[in-house]
């Protein structure tokens, strides 16, 4: 009888703890969706400029203010890590800083979340380095 409680219990405790881990959010999954830039490091994108991130299997690509840019990308739960990017090579006066910097906040990126329809990319510190709303 003192067994058969023991057991019981350890089953009990077996189901609340998976109940528990289930609860979790799950991780969104990225492929198939496509993103316009709106903030790095919390600056506003450049008025006029339009800079996107798309993701399909393993490539993620889009537009980083001026030239077309495309790679790799790992996906596991909430980590997020982009492999070498390659782009074209046009000179845009008035986008190329904003361009350097977005291509260098994405190959910092060690994270992502979703918060309220945005997607949220983070570096090794936790710290969010480019915010994204849903591309119409």
């Amino acid at each position: 009888m003192k067994t058969h409680k023991l057991i019981s219990l350890f089953a009990l405790a077996l189901v609340l703890g998976l109940a528990a881990c289930s609860s979790a959010a799950p991780s969104a999954d990225l492929k198939g969706t496509s993103w316009a830039l709106v903030e790095i490091s919390g600056q506003p994108a450049v008025a006029g400029s339009s800079p996107t991130l798309s993701f399909e299997e393993e490539q993620a690509g889009g537009n980083g203010s001026c030239n077309s840019f495309g790679g790799e990308y790992t996906l596991d739960n909430d980590k997020l890590t982009f492999g070498p990017l390659v782009s074209t090579m046009m000179y845009c006066e008035e986008t190329m800083e904003q361009e350097t910097a977005y291509l260098a906040a994405l190959q910092s990126a060690a994270a992502y979340q979703m918060e309220d329809g945005r997607l949220l990319i983070l570096d090794a510190e936790g710290v969010v380095v480019l915010a994204f709303e849903p591309q119409e």
